[in-house]
């Protein structure tokens, strides 16, 4: 995969010079980092590294689940990573699984009342992937619907206060390098209808 090339290229350059340059924009600075100790290290870790933020995260999914009294949570946990796309993705140096990851932990963390820790995982599953952070409206939806209204105001305002805060800190070697210029998205032309439909199906 060509983007998993262009992740470790960053991470290389970001090493060796101490210079941030995104591998693509917007950005996925956090995973970029984290692969950052691997450089020159054997080529599957990088890849080893992805199947075990995949185990980590199902672990967290399935204790989500039991504790909302799913009938067979670790079935279900199971059953998510080896959906082909999930699984694939667990087996090369991308980062979705990694998003996936705190995502999970986000999840469990959000079901046992903790706004602050909720956020931070929400805060760094943006930081590996910006879209993931459209996850802090469920997450702060169920942070809301578990409390009292006394209650409310301060675990969203903590909620949000650390998701704004971990996803500055992600982001803050992009702004220094692009300033907000990293928001443009890049113009990659017209797409045939055929290459569409392709990369929505089989192409997945």
């Amino acid at each position: 995969d060509l983007d998993s090339w262009l992740v470790v290229s960053a991470a290389d350059h970001w090493r060796s010079t101490g210079e941030y340059v995104a591998s693509r924009l917007p950005g996925f600075p956090l995973y970029e980092w984290m692969c950052k100790p691997f450089i020159g290290a054997p080529y599957f870790l990088t890849n080893f590294m992805s199947a075990l933020l995949l185990a980590t995260g199902m672990v967290f999914l399935a204790a989500a689940l039991r504790r909302l009294k799913f009938h067979s949570p670790f079935l279900a946990a199971f059953a998510v990573a080896f959906v082909p796309v999930v699984y694939v993705s667990s087996t090369v140096t991308i980062d979705y699984v990694a998003a996936l990851c705190f995502a999970m932990i986000a999840l469990y963390t959000s079901l046992t009342d903790r706004p602050v820790a909720t956020g931070v995982f929400v805060g760094l599953a943006a930081g590996v992937r910006l879209t993931s952070g459209l996850f802090m409206i469920p997450f702060l939806l169920l942070l809301t619907d578990q409390v009292g209204a006394g209650s409310r105001l301060k675990g969203a305002f903590n909620f949000i206060f650390s998701f704004a805060v971990v996803l500055l800190c992600c982001y803050w070697p992009l702004l220094h390098t692009y300033g907000l210029e990293f928001l443009r998205i890049p113009q990659v032309g017209h797409q045939p209808l055929f290459g569409v439909i392709y990369k929505a199906t089989i192409g997945v």
